[in-house]
């Protein structure tokens, strides 16, 4: 980034970065060396220091091969985020000496306690109506396979977070979806009606974008991020490690309990409303698109419009009045015709 105001004004990406810990390399460039800490040249360590994971500023050319090293290995170890390097000019364009040593860092991978990984495994088989709660650390770990293992091992429905869609796939019989600011009717439902909530992958930070485990319940958190852990909820339980690495040996432990379904979400599941649970695809484009635009013209129109919620089909969101019928289901109606624009 350009020293002065391209370093000022990337400061709002930066941010989003660091709190949705997304690993992001950030190499500004810095006013002449001999003018640091002279006002008012902007220095980027300063001001980024709580908005990444580490920051450093490099006086020296021959000093870019190790902090490079470092900055590789932070930004992807642990939980990701963005690192910084203010590089000067004279040191942008200075000449390396010598010969360059250097191999791309590796990700480093840590493994949970075997004593909370059994303490999980027993509250769960404790548990008659177990959530699983995925963030986007599934992802990052290549977890899915183990995720889904999981939750048929539990019969046990997975929400997952919004950085954590498609952590879980959305078309599995125990899929809740995901939720921001609105959430699937199922994913509130479940998610209130929980005994145990075993989170996975998600720092569990108290947001307005996105689930929030209810109060009261018994909480099994496993993040790889210490600091994640009784920071906005109290739990149970936690494990601190990889999500694959965790959720394969919490699959092994809970493998040793016993041989049937450890919760009874499978009958639960039996009594929910088909439209909740409903897993195939809808290819019926020209009628889910009416139905939506009815609901709109429902909601606009004021509760007379709006029929019994008993005579509410499957797919329905909000029944349609009579009067809207025949002109929502032609598609010719301007707002069928823009919806269904590919």
């Amino acid at each position: 980034a350009q020293h002065g105001p391209g370093i000022e004004n990337a400061f709002p990406g930066v941010a989003q970065a660091y709190s949705e810990n997304v690993p992001l390399l950030v190499l500004p460039a810095s006013g002449p060396l001999k003018r640091q800490f002279t006002r008012p040249v902007f220095s980027a360590v300063d001001n980024y220091a709580h908005v990444t994971k580490w920051a450093a500023f490099v006086g020296d050319v021959q000093d870019l091969p190790d902090h490079l090293y470092r900055a590789f290995h932070l930004m992807r170890t642990g939980k990701p985020g963005p690192v910084l390097l203010e590089i000067p000019n004279e040191v942008f364009n200075a000449e390396f000496k010598g010969d360059i040593d250097y191999e791309p860092a590796r990700v480093w991978r840590s493994a949970p306690d075997p004593a909370d990984v059994r303490a999980a495994a027993a509250i769960l088989a404790e548990a008659e109506r177990p959530v699983i709660f995925a963030g986007q650390g599934v992802l990052r770990a290549e977890a899915t396979d183990s995720l889904i293992a999981l939750a048929e091992r539990l019969s046990a429905p997975v929400l997952t977070t919004n950085p954590g869609k498609s952590a879980f796939p959305e078309n599995h019989p125990l899929a809740l979806g995901s939720s921001v600011i609105s959430a699937p009717r199922a994913l509130s439902e479940f998610l209130r009606d929980a005994d145990v909530v075993f989170a996975i992958g998600s720092s569990l930070t108290i947001t307005n974008f996105g689930p929030n485990p209810p109060a009261g319940k018994r909480i099994i958190h496993s993040t790889n991020d210490h600091e994640d852990v009784n920071k906005d909820h109290r739990v149970e339980c936690a494990m601190i490690g990889d999500a694959k690495i965790s959720l394969d040996q919490l699959l092994d432990a809970v493998g040793r309990v016993g041989t049937e379904p450890l919760s009874d979400h499978a009958a639960h599941r039996e009594t929910a409303p088909v439209h909740l649970l409903q897993a195939e695809p809808i290819h019926d484009r020209e009628r889910v698109t009416a139905e939506v635009v009815s609901s709109i013209l429902a909601v606009a129109t004021g509760p007379s419009s709006m029929e019994s919620p008993t005579q509410t089909s499957n797919y329905s969101l909000v029944t349609r009045s009579e009067e809207h019928t025949s002109e929502l289901q032609s598609p010719d109606h301007l707002v069928c015709r823009l919806l269904l624009e590919k």
